[in-house]
C-alpha cells in the first residue's frame, strides 16, 4: 500500500503495526498497544517519525519515545507498549501505524 500526503510530498509504503488498545501515562505521554514481530520490534526504535491513520478520518504524525515489551516476552508475536509523542490524545482501536518515507520525488 503506497498513501501519499501531497502537501508535504510524504509517501506511507509499510505498516508497522495496528494500533490494539491506548491509555495515557501522567507525565509521560500516549501509549499505544500492538502486537508485533520480533523484526519489527527492532525496528521500532526512540526518534522514529510515525504516522497513524484510521479509515473514520483519524490522522497524527508522532515520534516513538519508548518500546516496552508486556508480560510474556517469550511469545512469537509479543504484546508492546509503544510511547508515543501525543499528549491526551485516544489512538482508535485498528488505527494502523506506517513508518514516514523519503519526500516523494515530483
Amino acid at each position: 500500500m503506497l498513501i501519499r500526503y501531497p502537501a508535504e510530498g510524504i509517501v506511507l509504503d509499510e505498516v508497522l503495526f495496528v494500533v490494539q488498545d491506548c491509555f495515557a501515562i501522567k507525565g509521560r505521554g500516549t501509549v499505544v498497544t500492538a502486537q508485533v514481530t520480533p523484526e519489527t520490534e527492532r525496528r521500532l526504535v526512540e526518534g522514529m517519525a510515525i504516522a497513524l491513520r484510521h479509515e473514520s478520518g483519524f490522522e497524527r504524525q508522532c515520534e516513538i519515545r519508548g518500546v516496552e515489551r508486556f508480560m510474556d516476552s517469550f511469545a512469537p508475536n509479543p504484546p508492546v507498549g509503544i510511547l508515543v509523542s501525543l499528549e491526551a490524545v485516544t489512538v482508535p482501536e485498528g488505527t494502523k501505524a506506517f513508518a514516514l518515507g523519503q519526500p516523494a520525488a515530483g
